[in-house]
């Protein structure tokens, strides 16, 4: 009889942070909480549009992005190994800057130009294209240097003006020390103009970004990450592990600031000789309180400083890229798409380019599909949703227009044609 096992990551950290104006103590209390995922986005009146270009200020910045090695992928594929490499990122309550039309993504840090017609392009960048809508929803694509290589990355998402209505005010303004019950640190906050700012008060490595937040006019705020590592090896098994990272409190003003902070690691293990298996954690929540101290960077060092870092760099020189390539053809019931890469070995750069591209009709696929399924019923969302995995998962066929490669530069481009 064969013996079947498991294996499955789970790790749990967590703490609620409370602190007090008064000095008084409190009983610590325990509480035994389930995970939940992402907290919906801020509320906004649908009657809210965004300018194009966007205006000058601040925005909540709420994403999902997909990371696709292609280089990895590649790598395998010439061993005869299928191989899915992909990294997937879920970040709800995002501070991002927007200047002279100019909205700068604070995770990926890349600029992203939005001209009159809602067109994104990036003035660094010349892979990153996209559109951003009127009613604030948005896409972008392209290549991004990540620690693995050129990294295809497709971002859809919600970009939302951050106005006085869903913004608090100075009575809500604070200094707060206050300490982590799943490991003893200590955070110093700071809550000024209706954000929210954090840091740990020593030198040690941090293993979550301490991310601004927005303070909502009732006094609450929250923040929450879900990142996903998908690596599957074909016929061989894989893994599917994540993090979800989720932080919600509230400011009473005069009295203190109460904060619940979760961490959960989950893990699915495939392989041919151990069955699926999904493993989900509690998480143990801890009050306590502690005195205001110290005062923390606030969101003009934090973002709009990054901003302007970001804007500082050299322009892409696009003077020698392909026509076809900075402006893709378009044809009714075709999806055009350029790829780029960089590598000293042209048939590889080539490979890659034409990869890149391909990766670009399938995010278009699913932008496209799940654009569809906001506006019809429920009846027909079953029906979208199944033509979404099926579109995606299947291999697309198109038929390759060009493929061009510079030997002076390793760079490559291709350009494909999908029949939709």
């Amino acid at each position: 009889m064969m013996r079947k096992t498991a294996v499955v990551l789970i790790a749990l950290t967590a703490g609620i942070l409370l602190c007090f104006c008064t000095s008084s103590p409190a009983k610590a209390a325990v509480e035994e909480k389930q995970q939940t995922f992402l907290p919906p986005a801020v509320v906004v009146e649908e009657k809210q549009k965004i300018f194009l270009p966007p205006a000058d200020g601040w925005y909540l910045y709420d994403f999902d992005q997909l990371l696709k090695n292609l280089e990895s992928e590649y790598t395998y594929a010439q061993a005869g190994i299928t191989l899915k490499s992909e990294v997937i990122k879920k970040q709800r309550g995002t501070i991002a800057w927007c200047e002279d039309g100019v909205v700068y993504d604070p995770v990926l840090e890349t600029a992203l130009s939005v001209d009159s017609t809602g067109n994104i392009h990036s003035p660094e960048n010349a892979t990153v294209k996209g559109l951003l809508k009127a009613d604030g929803s948005f896409y972008w694509t392209g290549m991004i240097d990540q620690p693995g290589g050129l990294t295809h990355t497709t971002v859809t998402g919600k970009l939302t003006a951050i106005t006085n209505e869903i913004r608090a005010g100075k009575e809500f303004d604070g200094l707060f020390l206050l300490t982590d019950n799943g490991t003893g640190r200590k955070q110093v906050a700071r809550a000024q103009d209706g954000f929210y700012t954090w840091r740990y008060d020593d030198d040690e490595e941090v293993s979550v970004t301490p991310w601004p937040m927005l303070i909502h006019p009732d006094g609450t705020l929250d923040f929450s990450l879900e990142m996903i590592v998908v690596m599957e090896l074909g016929g061989y098994g894989g893994t599917n592990f994540g993090n979800t990272v989720s932080t919600a409190g509230r400011i009473i003003p005069g009295e203190g600031i109460s904060m619940e902070i979760s961490v959960v690691s989950s893990g699915l293990v495939d392989t041919e000789s151990v069955p699926d298996v999904q493993a989900y954690g509690k998480v143990q929540l801890y009050n306590s309180e502690v005195p205001n101290d110290a005062i923390p960077q606030g969101v003009d060092t934090l973002i709009k400083a990054k901003a302007v870092e970001i804007k500082k760099r050299p322009a892409a020189d696009i003077s020698a890229y392909p026509g076809w390539y900075i402006q893709p053809p378009s044809k009714q019931d075709f999806i055009y798409a350029s790829g780029y890469s960089r590598f000293e070995n042209e048939k590889v750069a080539l490979d890659l380019a034409e990869a890149a591209a391909a990766a670009e009709i399938s995010a278009q696929i699913k932008i496209r599909v799940q654009s569809e399924t906001l506006e019809i019923t429920t009846d027909d969302k079953t029906r979208i949703d199944s033509k979404l995995q099926t579109e995606t998962t299947e291999k697309i066929v198109y038929k390759v227009l060009e493929r061009v490669y510079r030997s002076e530069t390793g760079e490559a481009f291709a350009l494909l044609e999908f029949k939709l």
